[in-house]
């Protein structure tokens, strides 16, 4: 479809399923679109992997203004749909194990 439910704060940042945190996203809207977005909470989330950023700030980041987000941590212009499309496509979301959960392969980025 055009659109996707998607979480205002993603898993990977915490967020959770709750209907208080689901919103309707377009993938069409130019630029500013789901795709667009995606990119930015996977560099918060790498952001908070890595330890330079801690995860409270990844999130006021997304919930305050996330187009503000994007030009600060990513780009100050986004990047072609077909570009996010094609990276999207190859890394889907996965799942957290567990609620408020930070998944990511290196130990230091997991919460206790």
């Amino acid at each position: 479809g055009e659109y996707e439910v998607d979480h205002l704060i993603s898993l990977e940042l915490g967020g959770s399923n709750s209907i208080r945190n689901l919103w309707p996203e377009s993938f069409r809207t130019h630029p500013w679109n789901a795709y667009v977005k995606d990119a930015l909470e996977n560099e918060l989330h790498r952001r908070v992997c890595a330890g330079t950023m801690d995860l409270a700030k990844a999130q006021r980041v997304i919930t305050h203004n996330w187009v503000i987000g994007y030009r600060i941590y990513v780009h100050p212009t986004p990047r072609s749909a077909n570009t996010h499309r094609k990276k999207r496509r190859r890394t889907p979301r996965r799942q957290p194990q567990f609620q408020g959960a930070v998944p990511c392969r290196r130990r230091a980025c997991r919460a206790p």
